[in-house]
């Protein structure tokens, strides 16, 4: 979801006495943090905004600068063409002030300076290299778009700065830590701020101090997991008072700190509809501690723990992580409090749902019912943090008669963004183009799309960002080209969840620049078309993540799945020929981070390719790449199968290969250790010595093609 229908801090910025440089008393942010009809976040103080004090008249005979900019300090020309002699406020606004660009006015400040922001839009970025530098935002002021130096929207090189009631959205850079602040200087303190919508909301080097936030919203950032809420690097301490930070997209975390110290107080942190990784991850440990505070992992987050501690290697003598009087709330299956191996202390510390919780230390509870709390996503409140509300999504209801809506084409046409489509059961001989971005998608059971595609792609194409789609049944979507699909995504941001997609060219088509996929519990079955079209494919996306899913029998020469995503996860999935005429069950076709574990996959004897997996054979995209085959069953029923072909090394451990060519020809029964499969160029696979190989299915204890184990 891009942008804001409406957030407003109604802060009160005093004006700047010129000669005193005194700074008033501020209000805090007090209120609720409500989502509109539309999905969207705006703070609801109740109060109207209070009025500016009477601005003092300008030196020189300048008029007065807008109300919320402070007065300047005397002069009659620019501060940046006079001699430094002492802190100054530096006016900043759209007309009648002495800057009128945000960036030369950064570039001026010196030692102690303010700079004071007017209401408007600034598509520039600066750099503050002085220290004690003050950056005051009227409410209405907001950075959006555009970064400096390739890295963030205000550059902090000084020490002790202040930045305070700033909005700042829409950042992006190449590497995809593009982030609204970014501390290379040493302490930084950030209050009243809302980042939102951009890669990253603030990113400190190593080395640089204390980061303080307070009394701020942090909301959907992230990007290509690389890039989170908030990332703090190895420095003195991270604190985080009376602030909520939400929705973290792309993989990324709510909190990744490789702070000595970590503290989390009377705060949310909340993956909610996020597409998030852990709430809060520690990753070189030292000390976290976290108080009167809630925490909650949503439905799409792509692991399975709240908090990750020590996950990179320790790095400090003093490693603990302490937990009072806080909430935990898991709405993801499988979820768990902590990954991760520390002294821990727990005061007062419930969890809900998730696995249960065996630490007598834990009030558990199995679900949100059983918790006395209300359903997901509303959470509790939180004493001196905006109290995080979702209000009502607006619905539109489709069936075939009986509805406000009885064509599927034009419910996705006139969906807000932040709506959810309810399809109600029947057949549905159409598709449609739905533009608009947060919108979630729920079949009932026995809606079924059968035969109909939209512009020559398939039976929805997805343009809006931030999409979930829920219990669809597609079929028989087929179009000239031969790629056909149920879904194509050309927007960013996709959940597909308990779908089933069948007997078409495609199942899911996904273009580059996608952002993050994440595909559970789903069915895709006898897709594929002359060689070219999948049961999945995407394109240079961020990510693809597989989870609890089976795609068989995938039919014309084509992939179970292909990814040409920077980093593909599959997990306690199927991938399985079985009577299907595929290629490869598995093609990451320019590398990446490819990581399979925990599944069952099978070769065919009709598959057409003798390879299970093949890995860059279409050029290496990125830099990092790396393959891991992690407690599979691999059944290798076509006689000459392989596992995979792949131009980087790669390992095998856990789990069993079964059949195939695995040893060249040779019957090898049992444990081998560091058993490489010769004969073919790029075969590049290390068997670890726990990895079981066996000739056959016989062998192996197993049924007859075409059974899988444990079906």
């Amino acid at each position: 979801m891009r942008g804001l229908a409406r957030f407003s801090f109604y802060l009160a910025v005093a004006l700047i006495a010129a000669q005193t440089v005194t700074l008033a008393q501020q209000t805090d942010l007090k209120g609720t943090l409500r989502r509109g009809p539309d999905g969207k976040l705006y703070v609801d103080t109740s109060q109207p905004p209070p009025a500016p004090a009477p601005a003092e008249a300008a030196p020189d005979g300048e008029p007065p600068p807008p109300a919320g900019v402070a007065a300047p300090a005397p002069t009659s020309v620019p501060a940046a063409q006079s001699a430094h002699s002492g802190p100054r406020n530096l006016a900043v606004c759209p007309h009648g002030c002495p800057y009128a660009s945000l960036a030369q006015a950064l570039s001026a400040a010196g030692p102690g300076d303010t700079v004071s922001i007017g209401a408007g839009t600034y598509a520039e970025a600066g750099v503050i290299a002085a220290d004690r530098v003050k950056l005051i935002a009227a409410p209405g002021a907001e950075v959006k778009g555009v970064a400096v130096e390739g890295k963030a929207a205000i550059v902090v090189k000084g020490s002790d700065v202040v930045i305070d009631g700033l909005d700042c959205s829409e950042i992006s850079v190449p590497d995809h830590n593009g982030a609204c602040v970014r501390l290379e200087g040493h302490n930084l303190t950030l209050r009243h701020v809302h980042f939102h919508d951009a890669e990253e909301g603030v990113l400190t080097g190593p080395d640089t101090g204390t980061l303080t936030i307070e009394d701020s919203v942090l909301e959907r950032l992230g990007a290509g997991g690389l890039a989170h809420g908030i990332y703090a690097g190895a420095m003195e301490a991270l604190v985080i008072r009376r602030s909520a930070i939400l929705s973290s997209k792309g993989e990324g975390h709510e909190v990744k700190s490789r702070a000595a110290a970590t503290t989390i107080e009377n705060s949310v942190i909340a993956s909610l509809d996020g597409l998030d990784s852990r709430t809060i991850d520690v990753p070189n440990g030292g000390v976290l501690t976290v108080r009167d505070s809630v925490l909650e992992k949503g439905l799409n987050s792509t692991t399975s723990e709240v908090i990750g501690f020590g996950l990179e290697g320790i790095k400090y003598p003093t490693n603990a992580v302490r937990l009072d009087k806080v909430r935990v709330i898991i709405d993801r299956k499988g979820g768990t409090l902590l990954n991760g191996h520390t002294e821990d202390s727990y005061t007062e510390v419930s969890v809900t749902g998730g696995d249960r919780a065996v630490d007598s230390r834990l009030r558990w509870a199995a679900d949100r019912a059983a918790a006395g709390l209300p359903a997901y996503p509303q959470l509790p409140a939180v004493a001196g943090a905006p109290k995080v509300e979702t209000g009502e999504r607006a619905t539109l209801r489709v069936c075939p008669s009986g509805c406000p809506s009885n064509t599927l084409t034009d419910a996705l046409r006139t969906a807000p963004s932040g709506s959810t489509i309810v399809i109600g059961p029947g057949y549905y001989h159409e598709g449609g183009a739905l533009r608009a971005n947060h919108v979630t998608l729920k079949a009932e059971p026995g809606v079924h799309l059968e035969g109909g595609a939209v512009e020559g792609k398939a039976a929805l194409v997805i343009k809006g960002d931030d999409t979930v789609i829920e219990g669809l049944d597609c079929s028989r979507i087929e179009v000239g080209d031969l790629n056909g699909a149920c879904i194509r995504l050309e927007g960013r941001n996709l959940t597909l969840r308990k779908v089933y997609f069948h007997d078409s060219q495609e199942g899911l088509l996904a273009n580059d620049g996608t952002g993050t996929i994440l595909i559970e519990d789903s069915r895709f079955e006898k897709l594929g078309a002359g060689g070219r079209a999948h049961a999945i494919y995407v394109g240079k996306a961020d990510s693809l993540t597989i989870r609890g899913t089976s795609i068989t029998a995938t039919q014309g020469k084509g992939h179970g799945v292909k990814s040409r995503a920077a980093r593909l996860v599959i997990e306690n999935s199927v991938i399985a020929t079985l009577d299907g005429q595929d290629s490869r069950l598995i093609d990451v076709a320019n590398g990446g981070d490819f990581v399979v574990r925990h599944s069952i996959l099978e070769k065919g004897p009709a598959s057409d390719n003798v390879e299970a997996i093949g890995f860059g054979l279409e050029g290496m995209s990125y830099a990092d790449n790396s393959i891991k085959i992690e407690d599979c069953q691999i059944i290798l029923d076509r006689p000459d199968g392989t596992v995979a072909r792949s131009l980087v090394h790669g390992s095998v451990t856990g789990g069993r290969v079964v059949g195939g060519n695995v040893g060249g020809g040779k019957e090898l029964v049992g444990r081998l250790t560091d058993l490489v499969a010769p004969g073919r160029v790029g075969d590049n696979l290390t068997f670890a010595a726990d990895v079981a190989v066996f000739a056959d299915r016989a062998a192996a204890g197993l049924k007859p093609f075409p059974a899988l184990p444990g079906r």
